[in-house]
């Protein structure tokens, strides 16, 4: 079946495209503020353990907007937890959850927006929708795969520097484009690098594989997602990346 996938699988995918030059506007502001050491922007670190670089400083996923076919604050609400924070409950979940909010509302309005209408005209075939920062100084990832066989990976180019920079899936190296998606099965091995000096934005959006028995292949994704979190909330029932070497 080949490690990359024609775009025309997930035809949604091209609404995003006219949403470019505004969502690139709001991640710009973030970069900016991220460079300027304001500590306006929080750097969250991957705090799943079940990956085996969940400790790379290079690689953050600086919002999440869905989570395992939930909006994140649907999601976090059930599962009573803040990535990164012990297990909350009561008032300060609801007030945790509100900060977040507020926190999405001053840095990230339209892209939210945008990101949150994509989910919910197409909630039947994505599951999670990160934007992931990978920094330009020798930023990576390495070799590793995902236990992810009900869906398929697409990553939107936000913000992409010339340079030295791209993404190998199963030794075919390419490079992300701005405003175009890029999908690939994240089963094989793939690693990423940025040695640019300047970083890398995707939005990340993980979907169903457009295979029969949908409703059984949705079955077994929340089977998955509810043993991760039993293990370990701060996964938020990623699989993790497990590294080739």
């Amino acid at each position: 079946m080949g490690a990359y996938k024609t775009t025309n699988l997930y035809p949604f995918l091209e609404e995003l495209k006219p949403e470019h030059a505004k969502i690139k506007k709001e991640i710009l502001e973030v970069e900016e503020q991220i460079n300027g050491n304001t500590r306006n922007i929080n750097m969250i670190e991957n705090f799943n353990s079940a990956s085996s670089f969940y400790k790379n400083k290079t690689w953050n996923p600086l919002f999440a907007i869905t989570q395992q076919g939930q909006s994140w604050h649907e999601f976090m609400r059930h599962h009573q937890f803040i990535p990164g924070r012990e297990t909350l409950k009561g008032l300060d979940l609801i007030m945790g959850l509100e900060a977040v909010k507020e926190y999405y509302k001053t840095h990230i309005p339209y892209t939210e927006k945008v990101l949150s209408e994509l989910f919910r005209k197409n909630k039947n075939e994505i599951t999670n929708i990160y934007i992931w920062r990978l920094d330009g100084n020798k930023g990576k990832l390495p070799l590793h795969t995902n236990y992810d066989p009900h869906m398929y990976r697409c990553h939107f180019g936000v913000l992409v520097p010339e340079g030295d920079i791209g993404i190998e899936v199963d030794g075919i190296k390419k490079s992300w484009n701005e405003g175009d998606s890029l999908i690939f099965d994240s089963m094989r091995p793939h690693r990423v690098w940025n040695n640019t000096g300047k970083a890398r934005y995707i939005v990340s959006i993980d979907c169903y594989r457009p295979e029969p028995n949908q409703e059984e292949t949705r079955a077994v994704h929340k089977l998955l997602v509810e043993m991760r979190m039993k293990r370990d909330k701060n996964s938020n029932g990623l699989s993790g990346g497990t590294t080739c070497v």
